[in-house]
């Protein structure tokens, strides 16, 4: 555009020529000066705001919960607890007992100990199984996707209308596995998040919730 002006034919006289000529290079500079500094404000505004710890670190997830999740929770719950390992525990040495001794023992004491040995290494697997086929298809909550925010406000839980805040004092603990992180916010109860729906986030939540829970709350995964 400034160099239509300078080839008009409007322009004849050469002093007025070379006057236009050095307002648009004015104008040239100063967009560059205003330009330049309003990159320079943006930059330390950033590095102050890094500085001051300001920066939200936010992330948000879209997670479907499907009857492995379900079930890799339901597993995680039953068999990491202590009742779960005593159970485990009584039926593995039921199950030896009877392998060694079931043909000097009386027909009933092998039934007895067959049904012991069979409770937590067969049936209650077989339960956790169906129970998280059902929980997924008969909860409605688990029908459509959940939206989850975490920043330093604690946890918003959103979907379709409804929504949800969750402060990080009301978590009680925090477990990593190699499949999922639970948020627990009581001993039964935990947002369930499949690394696999959100994989490049991962670290990113991660660091938030290491932020804004205390450190003996939460049981990380070895690297």
């Amino acid at each position: 555009m400034y160099y239509n002006i300078l080839k008009s034919q409007c322009i004849k006289n050469r002093t007025i020529k070379q006057a236009v000529k050095s307002i648009i290079q004015l104008v040239f500079l100063f967009q560059f000066v205003i330009i330049h500094s309003m990159s320079n404000t943006i930059k330390a505004r950033i590095v102050l705001l890094e500085r001051r710890g300001i920066l939200v670190k936010e992330a948000k997830l879209n997670i479907k919960i499907q009857s492995g999740d379900m079930h890799h929770f339901l597993v995680q719950q039953n068999y990491r607890s202590f009742s779960g390992l005593f159970g485990v525990f009584c039926s593995t040495v039921a199950v030896v007992y009877l392998l060694f001794t079931f043909r000097t023992n009386p027909t009933s004491s092998n039934i007895i100990l067959a049904l012991i040995g069979a409770l937590f290494l067969v049936v209650q697997p077989i339960q956790l199984k169906l129970s998280s086929v059902q929980k997924v298809q008969m909860v409605p909550m688990f029908q459509e996707p959940l939206e989850y925010t975490l920043n330093e406000n604690g946890i918003k839980v959103e979907q379709k209308e409804e929504e949800a805040q969750i402060a990080w004092e009301d978590v009680s603990k925090v477990r990593e596995t190699g499949k999922s992180i639970f948020v627990y916010t009581s001993p039964l109860s935990a947002f369930i998040f499949p690394k696999v729906q959100y994989q490049e986030q991962v670290d990113t939540v991660k660091e938030i919730i290491k932020e804004h829970v205390k450190e003996d709350k939460c049981k990380w995964k070895k690297s």
